[in-house]
């Protein structure tokens, strides 16, 4: 693992975690291409470094939403007389109400937690791969055509949420995009352009942070060299920076309506991966 090797990593994984375009699909295309001799205990923990630069670019952006949804389920869950953590008219605040709806969205990633060894083996499958990077590029060309809904964290309903967090449990496939598919569910929903995109972030956060425990764990079992970690580090620092300037630009196509371009992205990618599979 040499020290470029984490930069452009980190840097991929920054960029594709967010924009979307599969940050799965793009690591493990990268790794079965240019990394073919890197052990696989080592790529997970690198993975795990990684996933911490884009946890970090999340709390760069959305930082202040994280805090008052955390600050406000632990208001309602403790407090009993009236504090102010409830409205006059005795529903849950803002900021509780949000909590819930993303714990909802959060329970699918069980039912994901049990596929996940069923469908590991397709992580070293660019033929799947490139097909699901299709796939995303056909969501994502749906997806500039939706007007945005009314629905905000006020009105969004129970069920909203479930519907988006099935999005995000099927995006555990390697080349279907996290954020494509969430933001399209959520967009579906009837929920309002930025909205959309605060929370399909915002659910990002427990998926991401299962995921790190998991690859963590298997690393560390599974022998994982820790003479490599100052060299992850460095893919962490490249990793929040390009994940803050993808979170970034993840916001102005979705409101701006600008998926096309990223939708033909994601059919040449797929394209080149799969013309790669046939060479190698």
């Amino acid at each position: 693992m040499t020290l470029w090797m984490s930069i452009l990593f980190g840097f991929v994984q920054g960029l594709t975690e967010f924009l979307p375009v599969s940050v799965t699909g793009h690591l493990s295309v990268l790794k079965n291409i240019l990394g073919s001799n890197i052990r696989e205990p080592d790529f997970l923990l690198m993975k795990v470094f990684l996933s911490l630069g884009t946890l970090i670019a999340i709390f760069m952006v959305y930082g202040r939403d994280i805090k008052n949804v955390i600050s406000s389920l632990v208001d309602a869950a403790v407090k009993t007389d009236d504090m102010g953590y409830r409205e006059r008219n005795g529903r849950l605040t803002a900021g509780a109400r949000m909590g819930v709806l993303l714990i909802v969205g959060a329970l699918p990633l069980i039912l994901a937690l049990f596929l996940y060894r069923t469908v590991e083996s397709l992580y070293s499958n660019t033929y799947f791969i490139a097909f699901a990077l299709m796939v995303s590029g056909a969501i994502l060309l749906v997806l500039e055509n939706f007007e945005t809904g009314r629905k905000n964290g006020l009105n969004m309903r129970i069920s909203d949420a479930g519907i988006i967090g099935l999005a995000q449990a099927a995006s555990m496939l390697p080349g279907l995009s996290r954020s494509g598919a969430t933001v399209a569910a959520g967009l579906a929903c009837g929920l309002k352009k930025d909205f959309a995109v605060k929370f399909s972030v915002l659910l990002s956060v427990p998926a991401v942070i299962g995921s790190m425990a998991m690859n963590f764990v298997d690393a560390i079992l599974d022998g994982a060299k820790l003479s490599f970690v100052p060299s992850y580090l460095l893919g962490t620092v490249f990793a929040a920076a390009a994940g803050y300037i993808g979170l970034l630009f993840l916001r102005y196509i979705i409101i701006k309506s600008k998926t096309r371009s990223v939708s033909y992205y994601c059919f040449v990618v797929g394209l080149v991966t799969l013309i790669i599979s046939f060479i190698l």
